[in-house]
């Protein structure tokens, strides 16, 4: 359902100047002048329409704060944006923290699921997230008590357990974890929603135990920013793309793919911006760590011009890029090839080439 749902959006979506304008400056954190380029675009945030829908159920997932034991699942392949995401959603929620001089409240508490995954282990490593200066000492009822009073005290609304596949199995056949099925007795305890975010194999969490999965409300993925065979269905990525660009050390302009005219979004470059995608298969990550390398370069060399041999020789030293190709996206006669990837993977036919 989740998947027709961005289907219809990207089928009917036409952006408009006041959406681009409206999804960086109230998604991005607050930059200073003296902020680098390379700062400016690891903070950068922006929502596309996968993040929004997720964005919508956990704040429906909230609502069911103090009432019933309630989660989420997030499955995400590395580098679509989920740590991300739990980060500005704990940065949305920074406006309701209260300072009480000793302590503030955490509305949203973040932690990672430990290699070891031991009750021990998890409640250690949410009390020191909470704060405690001794998060091993004690018994593990005396622990177990500090935990719940801390939870309290800093009145947390949102948990996210991060890494949630390091608590699960290999297979569905494999055995749940001591502190997974600790889990379930915490959620009766604290009815504080929990949002587990991970790689494919937490979908597991769905299958390895009833009563857990029985918790579980709502279910999401993350996958490549969405890329089809119109410009408008690549709004996403040409918008990622080019607010990055335009963050650089030196905004360039042949790498802002989309503007906008009299509210309308003018889309120019596309062949470049295809390049783009199939070197990082639409994985924002990716996208970011080669526009921080475009960024080191032009503040090294004045003179750096992004044209299809530099960009090649970026491309050729970064490890975090497509690793279903064998092809340099960016070299001079691999058009064709760029251009067949994106008609095999994302559908129909795509810009001529230039």
């Amino acid at each position: 359902m989740l998947a027709l749902f961005f289907h219809y959006l990207q089928a009917t979506f036409k952006p408009t100047r006041g959406d681009y304008t409206m999804r960086i400056k109230n998604t991005q954190s607050i930059t200073s002048g003296l902020m680098s380029g390379a700062q400016k675009i690891s903070s950068l945030a922006l929502w596309n329409h996968q993040f929004c829908e997720l964005d919508n159920m956990v704040d429906r997932l909230l609502r069911f704060h103090g009432t019933k034991p309630s989660a989420m699942s997030l499955i995400a392949r590395e580098g679509a944006g989920k740590t991300h995401f739990a980060l500005k959603k704990q940065e949305q929620f920074s406006k309701y923290v209260i300072d009480y001089g000793d302590y503030t409240t955490m509305p949203v508490l973040i932690t990672r699921a430990p290699k070891q995954s031991t009750v021990r282990t998890f409640v250690e490593r949410i009390l020191y997230e909470l704060g405690d200066i001794k998060p091993s000492h004690g018994s593990a009822d005396e622990k177990e008590k500090r935990l719940l009073a801390l939870l309290r005290k800093r009145e947390v609304k949102l948990i996210v357990i991060d890494e949630i596949h390091d608590f699960l199995p290999k297979t569905s056949r494999g055995r749940p974890s001591t502190a997974l099925a600790w889990l379930k007795g915490f959620m009766d305890e604290t009815l504080i929603p929990i949002l587990f975010m991970g790689t494919e194999r937490a979908g597991l969490l769905h299958v390895i135990d009833k009563e857990l999965a029985s918790r579980i409300r709502y279910s999401a993925t993350l996958a490549s920013l969405p890329y089809g065979n119109s410009d408008y269905s690549k709004f996403d990525f040409a918008e990622m793309a080019s607010a990055f660009a335009e963050h650089l050390a030196c905004p360039l302009k042949q790498l802002m793919f989309v503007q906008f005219d009299d509210e309308k979004p003018i889309f120019s470059n596309m062949n470049l911006l295809d390049r783009f995608f199939v070197a990082t298969d639409g994985v924002p990550r990716g996208l970011r760590d080669i526009f921080l390398e475009i960024n080191l370069e032009m503040e090294d060399d004045a003179d750096f011009t992004p044209n299809l041999e530099s960009l090649s020789k970026i491309y050729k030293r970064m490890t975090s890029m497509n690793d279903f190709i064998d092809f340099d996206p960016f070299g001079q006669g691999n058009l064709t090839k760029v251009q067949n990837y994106i008609n095999k993977n994302c559908g129909g036919e795509n810009n001529a080439a230039a």
